[in-house]
């Protein structure tokens, strides 16, 4: 049966809509937007093995700071292992319960004595990772040894955050030395390159910003508060800002939130918290 003039116009205007649609194929798939994408908490915090500013060591005043925050990744610093100062407890484990974080990590510096596995000594005193992810490869390095000056460390942690995302995490607490911190922090940036996964740098470096140790490390490493120098130590008034978050610069961009948490009295020093988007 032949067609009727309206029956030709249709199928007229079909096959124009069919031609010029296969001149547009279908996009292809876009990132999750920036809101389906999984943002986590970063905290660093020296809790001085738990001695308060009323030189009373409580350990459960310390949790309840970090608590209020409820970060996912915290790094600690100047943590005892059953050391007779804090009453020998295993300070990451105890904490590591008490926030319920099922991922944790101690990295010594000083060991008394001195043993190969650092679990069967008496005691000691370090750095400390904790995780609500799993925390897939982890070392303590120590960094190298400088004249008449204590011992410092550094974890170097793979934490698996998602399918998607593994971060190298390096954490720790450099000296007094200016000469000693800028050759730790060039030994740190030598282990950095190694990896070309997102990288956070986290700690106590007892250098302000304007330092050339903080200075060498800004050439790979993001500040996330370049122009905010929010003070640290001491907690109860905040005069240095020596304790950081750094970023690898592939995640700058990601980056939401920094500030010092006011008003901990728990420790000597006050946390740094960065809220990132991976």
């Amino acid at each position: 049966m032949p067609c009727s003039g309206t029956g030709k116009i249709i199928i007229l205007i079909s096959l124009l809509f069919c031609t010029i649609c296969s001149f547009f194929p279908e996009a292809a798939a876009a990132d999750p937007p920036a809101s389906d994408r999984l943002t986590i908490k970063v905290m660093t915090y020296n809790i001085r093995h738990g001695r308060g500013l009323d030189d009373e060591v409580n350990l459960d005043r310390v949790a309840w700071v970090i608590k209020a925050y409820k970060p996912d990744i915290v790094l600690l610093n100047e943590v005892d292992f059953n050391n007779r100062r804090s009453g020998q407890v295993d300070q990451t484990s105890y904490l590591a319960g008490l926030l319920g974080l099922p991922y944790s990590f101690f990295g010594p510096a000083i060991r008394r004595p001195y043993v190969a596995d650092w679990s069967l000594q008496s005691s000691a005193y370090g750095n400390a990772l904790l995780s609500r992810f799993p925390i897939i490869a982890a070392r303590a390095e120590l960094l190298p040894p400088w004249p008449r000056m204590e011992r410092r460390s550094l974890i170097v942690a793979d934490i698996h955050i998602n399918e998607n995302t593994t971060l190298r995490f390096f954490g720790t607490h450099l000296g007094l030395h200016a000469g000693e911190r800028y050759r730790h922090v060039q030994h740190i940036a030598e282990l950095a390159a190694e990896s070309s996964l997102p990288k956070l740098l986290a700690g106590d470096f007892n250098a302000l910003p304007d330092s050339r140790e903080i200075a060498y490390l800004k050439e790979m490493w993001t500040d996330p508060a370049p122009h905010v120098h929010e003070a640290t130590y001491p907690s109860l008034i905040p005069t240095y800002r020596i304790d950081y978050i750094f970023t690898s610069g592939d995640l700058a961009a990601n980056i939401i939130t920094y500030q010092v948490v006011p008003g901990a009295y728990a420790s000597d020093h006050l946390p740094v918290i960065l809220e990132i988007r991976l």
